[in-house]
């Protein structure tokens, strides 16, 4: 276990463990943005930030873009941190 800057431990979990806790932060963040009330997906909001940082997950900032009828959702930065902004 490492000490994170809140005064929080940041644990040490394998490459598998630490995949399925990114998902279930994305799902929480998702499950947010279906909250009518403000406060609620605030509150969930918290919930999987705090979450990532007990595992040192980073948040990844997602973009929403239209190809089309379809909209599509990806990592800012590429999915590895690839993207020559060639928009």
């Amino acid at each position: 276990m490492n000490e994170a800057d809140d005064n929080h431990d940041v644990y040490e979990v394998d490459e598998e463990t630490r995949s399925i806790i990114a998902v279930a932060c994305d799902l929480i963040l998702q499950l947010s943005d279906a909250q009518v009330d403000d406060q609620s997906r605030t509150n969930l909001g918290v919930i999987a930030d705090s979450l990532g940082e007990r595992f040192g997950i980073a948040a990844v900032e997602i973009v929403e873009e239209q190809h089309g009828d379809e909209i599509i959702y990806r990592p800012k930065d590429g999915l590895f941190n690839d993207d020559d902004d060639e928009d």
